[in-house]
């Protein structure tokens, strides 16, 4: 049986944002602040690598070219903390409400939860898998520009 690596999906977004008139003089560094705040905003969403951001700016807009951008984020695994052993389990170890709650919360059957030790002590927690959305394909424009702040 072979097993194929899935092919990354990337995209291009084009980013425009109508405002009113910007000063000839501000607009390199609006532009450059645009480029700044998408690449933050992408390396924090784990979407920068490999992508390229471009800028361009005109009187009235700001534009951001993003392409290569991954057309979804990779599925994220953490620990989610819950209640206490003391509070998880009473004197016969019969998971309590606190615990069947938790497991409820994190959508996991109580059988999957377990224990883990912390500087407070022992902790119930359980698996927590994030599978993010793709987004949609949405096309869209204004018929006005609306002001926006730099």
């Amino acid at each position: 049986m072979s097993v194929k690596a899935a092919k990354e999906n990337r995209v291009e977004l084009l980013f425009e944002v109508g405002c009113e008139e910007i000063p000839a003089a501000m607009l390199p560094k609006a532009e450059e602040e645009l480029r700044t705040n998408i690449e933050k905003l992408l390396t924090a969403e784990n979407l920068f690598d490999g992508v390229a951001v471009e800028t361009f700016s005109a009187p009235r807009r700001l534009i951001a070219w993003v392409r290569g951008l991954l057309a979804r984020q990779a599925d994220v695994e953490m620990e989610v903390s819950g209640p206490p052993k003391s509070v998880a389990y009473d004197t016969v170890g019969a998971p309590t409400r606190a615990a069947l709650s938790f497991a409820e919360k994190q959508r996991v059957h109580v059988n999957d939860l377990y224990l883990v030790q912390t500087p407070k002590g022992e902790y119930l927690a359980a698996p927590n898998k994030s599978s993010l959305v793709e987004p949609r394909n949405k096309s869209w424009s204004r018929s006005s520009p609306a002001p926006c702040t730099i």
